[in-house]
């Protein structure tokens, strides 16, 4: 998963403004992840377990070669040690978390035209989980790319202020 260094970029902001080459960079690099993660379903939760709860020294190489990447990208962008340390624990946080929670996860029937039946929620009892029926239309409204894309925009703003 870590070896992908393709993927594509999303569309430009609605500012016009052309964003910093870090913010490009790492946008590249969320959408090469999320590729891979939704072509190996079974490796991201590998990934998020077990190959990042072991010391630094322990990682697949290429989760180590990715790490370097990443704080070189924010290194050159001029960021302190504190702050790219900071940048790179949101970013990798914001993305596994996305992965982790992408909406494939939610769709039990993708045939179903009925959000409740296709979301499986026929299966719980309605009076044990009131508040997850009443999102089910926003549930189903879900789309996992412009979320993330929404999301490190924001996060990536935050970085550089």
């Amino acid at each position: 998963m870590a070896r992908t260094t393709a993927g594509e970029l999303p569309a430009a902001s609605d500012t016009g403004t052309p964003e910093p080459p870090w913010h490009t960079e790492l946008h590249r690099i969320a959408y090469a992840f999320s590729a891979v993660a939704q072509d190996h379903p079974r490796l991201l939760p590998v990934v998020a377990t077990r190959a990042l709860a072991v010391p630094v020294a322990r990682r697949p190489a290429p989760l180590l070669q990715l790490t370097e990447h990443i704080l070189a990208v924010l290194f050159r962008a001029g960021f302190d040690e504190a702050t790219t340390l900071t940048i790179h624990r949101a970013f990798v946080a914001w993305i596994l978390g996305c992965r982790l929670m992408d909406g494939r996860q939610v769709v039990d029937d993708p045939e179903e035209p009925d959000p409740a039946l296709r979301l499986g929620l026929h299966r719980l009892p309605a009076a044990a989980y009131p508040r997850l029926r009443a999102l089910v239309p926003r549930m189903a409204e879900y789309d996992g790319e412009q979320e993330m894309t929404a999301g490190l925009d924001s996060l990536l703003g935050r970085g550089a202020a």
